[in-house]
């Protein structure tokens, strides 16, 4: 009986902090930070301020707005860890909410070609003068998306080849990840 009314009031407290916190999660200030923002000097200065006026970036609306308008990249409610640092997570790729992310985390989308003659970016960069367009698909035309409630260890590495990660998943520390992790599934490890 005690036990069932202590989680009971547990409940209730928890649901009213988390309703005041959404309520205060975007400051009244978010227009002009996330405007001034456009300005690099400015940058640390916004990112500082996001933090202290909106309770962290655990719970912080401006920087996930700044995220997604600046960077390309859209993070869910709650979620953690150093994704919430610009240019850690490249462009387009997607995060849901209540994901926990260790540090250390690579993110690649793109990869030297090993199916061809060379591996050299002379033979798919465009960007190095020699072609008129990239022959790789670029970081956006291959975006990652992580589902919700996942959870990445330190030093995790996930490669071009791995387009989702489902909800629910593990991703041990230290793992190599190659492909799509299902949703619900734990994998650690670095393949052959």
């Amino acid at each position: 009986m005690g036990a069932s009314l202590n989680e009971e009031l547990w409940n209730e407290n928890a649901e009213r902090m988390a309703m005041q916190r959404d309520a205060e999660a975007s400051s009244r200030f978010a227009p002009l930070l996330i405007k001034a923002y456009g300005i690099r000097r400015l940058r640390s200065i916004c990112l500082s301020l996001c933090n202290r006026l909106e309770h962290g970036s655990f719970y912080s609306r401006t920087l996930r707005e700044i995220l997604s308008r600046y960077h390309g990249v859209t993070i869910g409610k709650y979620s953690y860890g150093p994704i919430l640092n610009p240019g850690i997570l490249p462009v387009g790729t997607i995060v849901g909410n209540y994901c926990s992310i260790g540090a250390g985390l690579v993110v690649l989308r793109r990869n030297h070609p090993f199916d061809r003659l060379s591996q050299h970016p002379f033979f798919y960069n465009s960007g190095l003068g020699y072609l008129r367009k990239d022959t790789i698909p670029s970081n956006s035309e291959n975006p990652l998306t992580i589902g919700h409630d996942v959870w990445i260890g330190e030093r995790v590495s996930i490669l071009a080849g791995c387009k989702s990660v489902g909800n629910g998943a593990v991703i041990a520390a230290g793992s190599v990840v190659t492909r799509d992790v299902p949703p619900y599934t734990i994998v650690a490890g670095v393949p052959d």
